[in-house]
């Protein structure tokens, strides 16, 4: 009973000593700045000369910076953030997990949900079109359509055995 009396009184001067603490003002590490330099010997910087401009506060809000250049290589056509091109869906199944592909073919027939088999001149992979991509961009595709996509390829991390597919962002017909 004793070290159980023991640890209630420890908690409680920890409560309150906290309490003070925070009534003080003192939030964490380094909440309460030191006071600035004074004294004897002490000069303060001198004030900028009349006319000065302080620079202007970069664009967007304080804290925001413009955009990158852009940078010859890259696009943006369909938000990826690197290099990309279109490649053959036998160069996609070689890529890694998550990695943003473009490729132009045909729908060759629906697999069921959203799941659609896609073939060009190298082969066929497994395509996976989301309602709002196909009805934002797709509705309006025929299987005999050339169509470029653009996605992520996606690999079973568990799984390697697995045939990979290609998760659509954007669909366009060529």
């Amino acid at each position: 009973m004793k070290k159980y009396t023991i640890f209630f009184v420890c908690c409680l001067v920890s409560l309150i000593a906290t309490a003070t603490v925070s009534a003080q003002g003192f939030t964490g590490p380094g909440a309460n700045p030191p006071p600035p330099p004074s004294g004897p010997g002490y000069n303060p910087p001198p004030p900028p000369p009349p006319g000065h401009n302080p620079p202007p506060p970069p664009p967007g809000g304080p804290g925001s910076y413009p955009p990158p250049p852009p940078v010859e290589g890259y696009t943006d056509r369909y938000g990826f953030t690197g290099p990309t091109q279109t490649v053959t869906v036998e160069q996609a199944k070689t890529y890694a997990h998550r990695t943003p592909v473009i490729v132009t073919g045909t729908i060759v027939q629906a697999i069921g949900g959203d799941l659609y088999m896609f073939r060009d001149s190298s082969g066929e992979i497994i395509l996976r079109i989301g309602p709002r991509e196909w009805y934002a961009l797709g509705s309006n595709i025929s299987p005999s359509d050339k169509i470029e996509i653009s996605g992520e390829l996606h690999r079973d991390q568990r799984d390697w055995q697995r045939a990979p597919e290609i998760h659509a962002r954007y669909i366009r017909k060529v």
